[in-house]
């Protein structure tokens, strides 16, 4: 019996495996990336500077609230003052209506006076609207309004309304002669000024306290 001359093989134990190539690389770990230093990095402030900055920044703070509070109590003190304006002449126009009715009803009672009529129903009348006169000015005088002087004081244009100029050397210069219609002011401030006439010196003398200018004489020959 012939058997073919084959060489004999043996089988390889597990030990003896020849490694691969991907057995043969080792894996490694990756590294991580290391953070650039950067050149403008500055250093880290000391206590101390920690502490004068904040100490400015609290004096910087407590300025602005030092301005704040001026600035608040100013608003709060022109608020007061326009509100207390505001209610000092809130009654204005009111009583200015009023001064009308008080120049209507003098307007009647002084005609009434220069009427020859000795009724008794125009005497009692009269007397009617002098009551009413009297309340109105009561009610005047209650609410800070009075009667602006101008028969015989001095013109003051922030008071007295001039509707014609007279000549006379019975008054002094700039006087009021005549008032046709009254004023008033309620407190310090003007409701209407008085309507007047106002004194000046009459033609060819001069006005008063200038003294009169030199007399003409003839050179002598």
């Amino acid at each position: 019996m012939t058997q073919d001359n084959k060489p004999n093989e043996q089988p390889a134990s597990p030990d003896s495996k020849e490694p691969t190539a991907a057995q043969g690389t080792v894996a490694q770990s990756p590294e991580a990336p290391k953070k650039p230093e950067s050149a403008d990095s500055a250093p880290t402030p000391s206590a101390e500077t920690e502490l004068r900055m904040a100490k400015a920044q609290a004096a910087e703070n407590y300025d602005k609230y030092l301005r704040m509070q001026a600035e608040f109590d100013n608003y709060k003190k022109r608020t007061q003052k326009e509100q207390s304006e505001l209610l000092k002449y809130a009654k204005l126009p009111l009583l200015k209506d009023l001064t009308g009715v008080l120049d209507n009803l003098e307007r009647a009672v002084d005609h009434a006076r220069k009427s020859a009529d000795p009724s008794p129903e125009l005497a009692s009348m009269r007397q009617g609207m002098d009551m009413v006169i009297k309340e109105l000015n009561d009610i005047f005088t209650r609410n800070g309004m009075t009667r602006i002087e101008a028969k015989g004081k001095p013109f003051d244009p922030a008071l007295h309304e001039a509707m014609a100029l007279v000549e006379t050397d019975q008054h002094p210069e700039h006087a009021v002669v005549e008032e046709f219609r009254p004023g008033f002011q309620l407190h310090d401030r003007v409701v209407r000024p008085a309507m007047v006439t106002v004194a000046r010196p009459p033609a060819g003398k001069p006005p008063a306290g200038e003294p009169p200018g030199p007399e003409s004489s003839e050179p002598e020959k």
